[in-house]
């Protein structure tokens, strides 16, 4: 579908997004948990937007890490960006010495 070809009121409707679509993965010493990822388009941008099903709070965190960035020029850049959200602390905490806990990954409820 053309979206660009689209007639609506733009005054009404207001942050139309398509999804480009969901992905998953699992943390290996939290696999009980699945991780989601949706890559979505607002008909009146051109980046590729995202979001996660969880968050991610280790014991080195004050408080789950949520991102004001979540936005890229590709879908690629995107997913990879979306990832790191979660494995670039995950793998951070394990450095200093923590063991994994599903306790870290905290649900995000506008999934």
């Amino acid at each position: 579908m053309n979206t660009k070809k689209l007639t609506y009121d733009k005054n009404t409707v207001i942050e139309l997004k398509q999804i480009l679509g969901e992905y998953s993965f699992r943390l290996p010493d939290i696999p009980e948990i699945e991780i989601k990822i949706k890559l979505y388009q607002y008909f009146d941008r051109e980046d590729i937007c995202f979001q996660t099903n969880y968050f991610i709070q280790t014991p080195t965190q004050i408080a789950p890490y949520t991102t004001s960035h979540n936005f890229a020029v590709t879908e690629e850049i995107a997913l990879e960006t979306a990832i790191k959200t979660i494995t670039s602390f995950y793998n951070s905490a394990i450095t200093e010495g923590y063991k994994p806990n599903p306790d870290w990954l905290i649900k995000n409820t506008g999934y």
